[in-house]
């Protein structure tokens, strides 16, 4: 009777979590997708589970965390050129500042701003630009940033960098 008393309460706990996840996602006034997960439990929250919703710019942070790990390991370096290609522009049109800036393309530009571009901004192009350099999305390890925020050598780097970037 005991354990039907514990199933009970973590499947009543569990309609209360996915009725609140609803209901916040009712007031985004779009398609919302949650996908939950807790190791070592049956935690089922999920909200449209099986849709595919597009990445969006989620994708950006642990792109410029990868990078920041290669600068720091010395492959990259934070100033060097990188060439925006006429390849890299998305046509006909993206949110893209760096491509309203240079639309022909055919440009240098440090590898600093493409990822500020990116992070700050939110440039398609230039997030593209820095997938191309480091060899693709296959680089940036699952769960990196969860490992590197906690690593002292780049605990600072975030927000000095971020800074620097949203001046530039």
């Amino acid at each position: 009777m005991r354990l039907l008393t514990l199933f009970t309460s973590a499947v009543s706990a569990q309609t209360v979590l996915q009725q609140k996840i609803g209901a916040i996602a009712a007031d985004a006034r779009g398609k919302v997708s949650v996908a939950c997960s807790l190791p070592g439990s049956a935690l089922n929250c999920n909200l449209n589970q099986h849709a595919h919703p597009p990445m969006r710019s989620v994708f950006k942070v642990p792109l410029a965390l990868t990078t920041l790990h290669i600068v720091e390991l010395g492959t990259l370096s934070s100033d060097q050129p990188v060439r925006f290609l006429p390849s890299d522009r998305i046509l006909p049109h993206t949110y893209s500042p760096l491509q309203d800036k240079y639309p022909e393309a055919n440009f240098d530009v440090p590898l600093r701003e493409l990822l500020g571009l990116a992070v700050v901004l939110s440039d398609n192009t230039a997030a593209d630009i820095i997938q191309r350099l480091i060899a693709g999305p296959a680089t940036v390890p699952r769960a990196a940033p969860l490992r590197w925020f906690a690593r002292p050598s780049l605990s600072t780097v975030p927000v000095t960098w971020m800074t620097a970037c949203a001046r530039a």
